[in-house]
């Protein structure tokens, strides 16, 4: 049976399974034809895994589970979502990103990607790609400098897959590696993710050499607004840390109570300021509103949940030969096998295999092995780097399609035409970083 951190939290492997169906019955009205799909392949996967004489019903109730827990963690996080699009700190902390100079602006976005990412995930691309498409149009290079800020946003985000645990990545190769912590993962991803900043900037210079200094003079700009998110970030980060110690629970799973907490909490601060007396009612308007705003992220839910439950399914069968399996990867030398584990995620995403997929398959094969061939945190950083590189390069990506529609381009054109030699770099540095650290390990 699939096993992993879920064991920390007190609950039936049934009931959190059950939580997950019930979850795809109530938003079956809602759902397009994406999610039915993915619906009819996890019921066919499971039938034809049942039908092999392989199949357990226990490892299906896994299965559920790993759904359960990523439609939890889709739900959590949306509160927190919600508190920072309604933000006034959030929108100025954007708006003195797109004002800095040309000649800061990249490195500028970049970081605000990152680090907005960390609170609103994919919201950042939504809020930043509007101000990005609407700037002067008359600064040199016009649109073309237009679409390296959107790439520079990109970007940013990107790295946040790499450590930050409020990201679907992180949550679930956490959960998909075995053996694996977050808090073990971190240093190791947080220097990739340096090392990969330092690619993009110098990518850029490279690419488009830094404009001369304007001799406009510009109106000051107050940086504070910038400084307290740094503390929100940094707040949260220790509260959920905080909480995984006393509370024994996996760090990734201590993040499904303090979200949706920590985000009142937020939405309570911001009415007081501005609101005064009626904060508490305004509050109470908010969190109406986020509750009614949950059947409309039905399909995200259905879809991401349905993808790692099959994705638990296909492992679960592929356990079936894991001597075989077993002894062709125990062959391979250590570094061959986790950039090959880097590449695979990320070629599976440029044909539409949603990395959720291919991270839930590869760490249930894993799972099945006596012993790991290599480091659990190698196995985990290549997954990471593998999801990194996919999110930024395969037209399939969300990333991709929103930053598309607000640069009114197809995803394909942001993916390779725009984004496809960084990538390319980026996959090389990449084995850098994943062969120099497994010979570390």
């Amino acid at each position: 049976m699939l096993t992993g951190p879920v064991d920390a939290i007190q609950l039936p492997t049934a009931v959190q399974a059950a939580i997950f169906a019930l979850v795809v019955v109530f938003s079956l009205p809602l759902l397009e034809r994406t999610a039915w799909f993915m619906l009819f392949i996890g019921a066919v996967a499971t039938a034809a895994f049942l039908a092999m004489g392989t199949g357990l019903l226990s490892d299906i109730v896994a299965a559920g589970e790993r759904g359960a827990f990523l439609a939890s963690l889709i739900l959590s996080l949306s509160f927190l979502r919600a508190a920072a699009s309604g933000s006034p700190l959030i929108t100025a902390c954007s708006r003195i990103l797109v004002r800095q100079p040309p000649r800061r602006r990249y490195f500028a976005l970049l970081s605000g990607g990152h680090f907005l990412g960390v609170i609103i995930n994919f919201g950042v691309l939504n809020l930043i790609g509007p101000m990005v498409m609407k700037t002067d149009r008359s600064e040199p290079g016009g649109l073309a400098h237009r679409h390296r800020m959107m790439l520079a946003v990109i970007r940013g985000f990107s790295l946040a897959m790499l450590w930050s645990p409020t990201t679907l990545a992180q949550a679930l190769i956490v959960e998909a590696v075995p053996g694996l912590e977050w808090i073990d993962l971190l240093p190791f991803t947080l220097g990739s993710a340096i090392v990969i900043a330092g690619l993009g900037y110098l990518f850029e210079r490279v690419s488009v050499p830094a404009p001369p200094p304007s001799g406009a003079q510009s109106s000051p700009i107050s940086y504070r607004p910038l400084l307290h998110l740094c503390l929100l970030i940094t707040t949260f980060l220790a509260i959920i840390l905080i909480v995984s110690h006393q509370a024994k629970l996996s760090l990734i799973y201590a993040i499904l109570p303090v979200a949706p907490v920590f985000s009142l909490l937020w939405i309570f601060y911001d009415c007081k300021v501005h609101r005064g007396n009626r904060a508490l009612t305004a509050t109470g308007r908010e969190l109406s509103k986020i509750v009614r705003g949950f059947p409309f992220q039905a399909n995200e839910i259905v879809l991401l949940g349905s993808a790692g439950y099959l994705g638990a399914i296909v492992a679960a069968f592929l356990g079936g030969s894991a001597l075989n399996t077993g002894g062709f990867i125990s062959a391979m030398p250590d570094t061959g096998l986790v950039v090959g584990m880097m590449v695979l995620i990320a070629i599976a995403a440029q044909i539409g295999i949603n990395p959720v997929v291919s991270v839930s398959i590869t760490g249930g094969v894993l799972a099945t092995m006596p012993s790991l061939p290599v480091d659990s945190v190698a196995l985990g950083l290549a997954l990471a780097l593998g999801w990194t590189i996919s999110h930024g390069s395969s037209p399939f990506s969300a990333a991709a399609l929103i930053a598309g529609r607000n640069m009114g381009l197809p995803a394909w054109e942001v993916g390779y035409r725009l984004n496809g030699l960084y990538s390319l770099a980026l996959t090389g540095v990449s084995a850098l970083i994943l062969t120099g650290i497994t010979l570390m390990l």
